[in-house]
């Protein structure tokens, strides 16, 4: 795995993995409301309603989204549908603790990314990679920033799972 900083709308690769969430609105889209997912959605305004179809009918799994600009787009699952919130709220996103109450139902734009999600949807975007034939699939820091989650401890199980053909980018803006 590599890394780099910059922006990834304006970085040149095969394929682009968008960090997600499993929730969908009354209307059937992905809520995409933050990092890349909020970038590519507003370049793509077509794209929260596709995720939010395919993971109705297959799940919250990695997808393949179809293409922009002649790239592949995956989505990555980072966070879940939702799920209970615990007592000491340790699951929500900070500035969202207050509106959940233990046992609430948390919808997963506001949880916490899952470290488990990732280890998962990690294997799906290596196997989905190994069947497109793609040598050049550009990633997000998965679950950090809005998932709140920290690159130093996500990292190690990240470099197990993918090799050279991935780059890891960090947005650092000019």
């Amino acid at each position: 795995m590599l890394e780099r900083y910059g922006n990834m709308l304006e970085t040149d690769c095969e394929a682009l993995v968008i960090t997600t969430n499993g929730f969908r609105k009354r209307n059937g889209e992905c809520v995409m409301g933050k990092g890349i997912a909020k970038q590519i959605a507003d370049a793509v305004p077509a794209l929260p309603k596709r995720l939010g179809d395919l993971i109705g009918a297959h799940g919250n799994v990695v997808h393949y989204l179809g293409d922009y600009q002649g790239v592949a787009l995956v989505s990555f699952p980072v966070k879940p549908v939702s799920e209970p919130c615990n007592a000491d709220r340790s699951n929500v996103v900070k500035h969202m603790q207050a509106k959940f109450k233990e046992g609430d139902s948390v919808p997963g734009w506001a949880c916490i990314a899952d470290p488990k999600m990732i280890a998962q949807s990690l294997k799906e975007l290596k196997a989905l990679t190994d069947e497109q034939g793609w040598t050049d699939v550009l990633c997000p820091r998965f679950g950090c920033g809005a998932g709140e989650l920290y690159w130093e401890t996500l990292k190690p199980a990240v470099e197990q799972h993918l090799d050279n053909r991935f780059t890891c980018m960090t947005f650092q803006p000019v």
